[in-house]
């Protein structure tokens, strides 16, 4: 298994992201990468544009769009047809960290994380973790394939915040959770509580006080949006300090 993790330096373009201000995403994939070494025991590769400059082990690839939601699209694509997908992955984006093995998750060609409850209705996928299965690398390919042809179709807004997500939410709905045949494959939808770990405000605080939060109770810890700003600390005062010792 191996992970990737889709990453282009640039500007913030999104409310969400200027909101959120100054982060370190060449700081969060080293976490992540420690993370994920230390969980899976397995590398993790950066998947960015050929002419971005990153620290981390890299794979590389030529692409066109401008816009950084279809961007992502893309160049999950472009490594699906490459020939570096030769072995099962985990697609993370750079603000997870990982505490178990990912690998029990990876029992279909497709594997997503899912909250189907109707207060989620608009974003009913955390598409910031998929699981790929190289035995289905044709048929994710052309799956790939049509999410961008439908991205490039999308409002204005939507490649500016949600165009990654929004066509796979169409191309697999609809949502529930459980082996589902959507697309011409087996797509296992996952509860988010099943492997989601929410940082709670308790952890929040306490790492504002420079305490040690709760251990984390899932396999990923997800810092979306502001929580960002407690990825390194929680780092430090989990898998850091681990390593320190």
């Amino acid at each position: 298994m191996k992970v990737v993790s889709p990453y282009r330096p640039g500007p913030a373009v999104s409310m969400e992201h200027r909101r959120l201000g100054p982060f370190d995403w060449d700081r969060a994939l080293k976490c992540l990468r420690v993370s994920v070494r230390a969980a899976c025991g397995c590398e993790t590769y950066t998947l960015t544009g050929s002419d971005c400059i990153v620290p981390q082990p890299a794979l590389k690839y030529v692409t066109r769009q401008p816009s950084l939601m279809l961007w992502i699209l893309e160049v999950c694509l472009r490594y699906l047809e490459s020939p570096a997908f030769d072995d099962d992955t985990v697609m993370i984006s750079p603000d997870v960290l990982v505490f178990q093995d990912l690998r029990p998750w990876g029992t279909a060609d497709l594997g997503l994380i899912v909250r189907p409850e109707r207060k989620y209705a608009e974003r009913p996928i955390l598409n910031g973790v998929q699981w790929w299965s190289v035995a289905a690398k044709d048929r994710l390919v052309a799956f790939y394939r049509d999410a961008l042809r439908i991205g490039e179709t999308l409002p204005a807004a939507s490649h500016v915040w949600g165009g990654d997500t929004e066509p796979i939410v169409e191309l697999v709905s609809p949502i529930v959770v459980g082996m589902v045949r959507r697309a011409g494959m087996r797509v296992r939808l996952i509860q988010q509580s099943e492997v989601i770990h929410e940082l709670s405000t308790r952890d929040q605080r306490a790492l504002d006080c420079g305490e040690p939060p709760q251990p984390p109770t899932r396999a990923i810890v997800d810092f979306k949006y502001l929580r960002k700003r407690y990825l390194q600390g929680y780092f430090d005062a989990t898998i850091g300090s681990a390593v320190a010792s």
